[in-house]
């Protein structure tokens, strides 16, 4: 017997800048355990493991919340943690409160959604304004400080 008898051909490969979420997707619906990680020339630079991708999702609920309110609000979206409610669960995020505009709500979700370890986010978040209906107007002729302002004497 080879080893050529015991492998997925085509070689189910993953790029080292990939999800683990997709890494996890291609292990499940290839029936795989393993999926080498490939440069852009075809070198193999590692191996993902479905034991890795379990190690991510069982990070404690503490370190998650702890990432959420300083990585996420405080220092991606200058949000004062502490005017928001947040609780970690077995993975599931729970955020409540008022931010500034209703434009954050979807990317305040969506960031949270992306820090490992998070398997769902439960938003109940409000906006002191809607933003939606704002549309920005053309500037004034002249700009802020009118035509005189850029001539030189």
């Amino acid at each position: 017997m080879f080893a050529a008898d015991l492998m997925t051909s085509p070689a189910i490969t993953i790029g080292p800048d990939e999800d683990v979420v997709r890494a996890a997707r291609l292990m499940e619906s290839c029936g795989v355990h393993r999926i080498p990680v490939v440069d852009a020339g075809g070198a193999l630079v590692g191996i993902v493991s479905r034991a890795d991708l379990v190690r991510v999702f069982l990070r404690p609920d503490k370190d998650i919340r702890d990432e959420v309110r300083d990585e996420v609000l405080t220092k991606e979206m200058c949000v004062d943690p502490r005017s928001l409610s947040i609780a970690v669960h077995d993975g599931i995020v729970s955020i409540r409160g008022t931010v500034e505009r209703y434009g954050m709500i979807g990317l305040i979700e969506s960031l949270v959604r992306r820090v490992d370890g998070v398997v769902e986010v439960r938003a109940q978040l409000t906006a002191q304004f809607d933003d939606r209906r704002i549309r920005p107007e053309e500037p004034a002729s002249g700009g802020r400080f009118g035509r005189r302002s850029l001539r030189r004497p």
